[in-house]
């Protein structure tokens, strides 16, 4: 496809010029800078279509520049890249509105199709408005706060998990609290009963026989785009994280978890998915 604008933003000089190479044979138009306050400084002066930024950089990091290109050019792709395996950063990246998340040595013929990926579908946004299911509104609730119990008379979950001890022992926790949930052991279990149910929030297991945690979000995003999906691990790779927040989870956790840190995670969930109803009513009374 080519034609991109593209800013390369990493502290070491030999991938800036691998990276710049490759992707000026790709035909896009390339700049690099190795730091993050060069690359803010870069966006005020110029366009760009897509960032790639590493995470670990001093001063400014990866994922600061992340939260700045997001909050001041939110149309503006961000990929960050890393030498480094970190579960909690890529959930946190990819939380933070990244297009993807790379570990070096990457296949730069992988990158090349990732970008012309994100190209092709900023051009197919621009000829479509309508809301997205996109939600760049702050957190109803404060790090680290616990639930507050507010929607636990009209939220209805769903946990999906093949470990029955498991299940059994935070659905007795949650129906203490007053929460309404349905537990399913399987995925293919958890689609059909979502055909017959009403559920707002699924929190789904990654590692399962048989259809697997992602393949089983991935249908319900197909299926059941407004269900709100908390992915959850006790085996997490940058990898399954990366994925699961790319396909459409709300949230990933790692087990063991806290029964506290969870319902506010549904809680979120929950009103992010209220928003959404919102902005679709209102589109459609605008019309």
């Amino acid at each position: 496809m080519g034609n991109g604008r593209i800013l390369i933003v990493d502290d070491e000089p030999a991938i800036c010029e691998s990276l710049a190479r490759w992707l000026e044979r790709d035909g896009h138009d390339v700049e690099k800078v190795l730091s993050g306050a060069e690359a803010l400084e870069r966006l005020n002066a110029s366009r760009f279509d897509i960032l790639l930024v590493d995470v670990k950089m001093e001063g400014i990091s990866g994922l600061d520049v992340l939260s700045a290109v997001k909050a001041n050019y939110p149309d503006v792709a961000v990929v960050m890249i890393t030498a480094y395996v970190c579960v909690p950063t890529a959930i946190e990246a990819m939380k933070g509105k990244a297009c993807d998340y790379l570990l070096k040595p990457f296949d730069p013929k992988d990158l090349s199709l990732l970008i012309e990926k994100i190209l092709q579908d900023r051009a197919r946004d621009k000829k479509h408005c309508f809301p997205d299911g996109s939600d760049t509104a702050a957190s109803t609730l404060p790090a680290g706060a616990k639930a507050t119990g507010k929607h636990k008379q009209n939220m209805k979950m769903m946990l999906v998990d093949d470990e029955e001890r498991f299940l059994f022992g935070i659905t007795k926790l949650l129906a203490k609290k007053g929460y309404d949930v349905i537990t399913k052991t399987s995925g293919a279990e958890a689609i059909e009963t979502l055909k017959r149910k009403t559920v707002h929030v699924v929190v789904l297991d990654v590692r399962m026989p048989g259809m697997d945690g992602i393949e089983t979000l991935i249908e319900i995003k197909r299926l059941f785009p407004m269900i709100e999906v908390i992915m959850l691990t006790g085996h997490a790779t940058v990898e399954s994280a990366v994925d699961g927040l790319k396909f459409g989870a709300s949230d990933f956790l790692m087990k063991p978890i806290d029964i506290d840190e969870l319902l506010q995670k549904a809680e979120e969930a929950f009103e992010k998915r209220q928003r959404l109803e919102e902005k679709i009513r209102m589109a459609y009374t605008r019309k």
